[in-house]
């Protein structure tokens, strides 16, 4: 099964607040993490690649136009964020 989450505007934005509660999110500067990520290299490999994982997603366009995939499957539920998040069983997503 796969499962796209996706679509136009800052999802990621949207589910960070939905799980905060915080009215902004905040934003680690690209600097910062091309430090950390050099810097914790030799002692924290595995957070290290997520931090530079982190940097390269920061710079590449992720949203995707949901029209196409719509048009040739209409079939298929299109759910908002706020919706899944609301019928979690974790309460802390609620």
């Amino acid at each position: 099964m796969i499962v796209v989450v996706g679509g136009t505007g800052r999802l990621g934005g949207q589910f960070a607040r939905l799980v905060t509660g915080q009215p902004a999110v905040g934003h680690i500067p690209r600097a910062a993490l091309r430090v950390m990520g050099i810097a914790l290299a030799p002692f924290r490999p595995g957070p290290a690649r997520l931090i530079r994982t982190a940097l390269v997603q920061d710079g590449v366009d992720l949203t995707f136009d949901p029209r196409g995939s719509r048009a040739r499957h209409p079939w298929l539920p299109c759910t908002p964020v706020g919706a899944v998040l609301g019928s979690s069983p974790m309460p802390e997503l609620q």
